[in-house]
């Protein structure tokens, strides 16, 4: 077996060898059950109190609202902003609409850093109703980071708030220990 490296590599080697180019990666070994498996260290799976998802949603500015129309579950990306504990964000109108219209909504933000494999994600679970023409200015005024802005190109006249009712949120934690002993 000609370029196959013997004995067992630590979790902390198997983790350096993802990172680092210079380090040949390991051929992985026959696993009883017949396929290959490469062991990898695992990170722990934490909870993110409220106080904190509610303070990670206020620094995103896209998340996707998740809804179920006439065709079974949607997750669709929306710019947002947070104003007042509640997601806001505009829309042409359309099926999502239709979809969402004083009903119950998921909302979920994320974000992953690709090279650490680090990341979290925060579900907002809540009803959702569509702000009336004369709530806009008092509204508009409660935004903590600005009003949101769509991407994409039209009148956006309809606003959307979600009030979430559940809030819950996870994060990837540091490596578990029982994978550096």
């Amino acid at each position: 077996m000609t370029g196959r490296r013997s004995g067992p590599s630590s979790a902390r080697e198997r983790c350096l060898r993802r990172h680092d180019p210079a380090i040949p990666p390991r051929i992985p070994e026959r696993s009883p059950a017949g396929g290959y498996a490469v062991a990898m260290p695992r990170r722990a799976l934490e909870s993110i109190d409220q106080e904190e998802c509610l303070a990670l949603l206020a620094q995103q500015r896209v998340g996707r609202l998740v809804f179920v129309d006439a065709d079974g579950p949607a997750a669709l990306p929306v710019i947002y902003a947070m104003a007042d504990g509640e997601i806001v964000f505009r829309s042409e109108g359309g099926s999502k609409i239709t979809a969402i219209q004083d009903g119950p909504v998921a909302f979920e933000v994320d974000e992953v850093d690709h090279e650490t494999h680090a990341g979290w994600s925060v579900l907002v679970r809540g009803e959702s109703r569509e702000v009336e023409l004369e709530a806009l200015p008092s509204l508009v005024r409660l935004f903590e980071n600005g009003a949101p802005l769509p991407w994409k190109k039209g009148i956006h006249r309809i606003w959307v708030a979600i009030t979430p009712q559940i809030v819950t949120g996870r994060r990837l934690a540091d490596y578990a220990e029982e994978d550096f002993s």
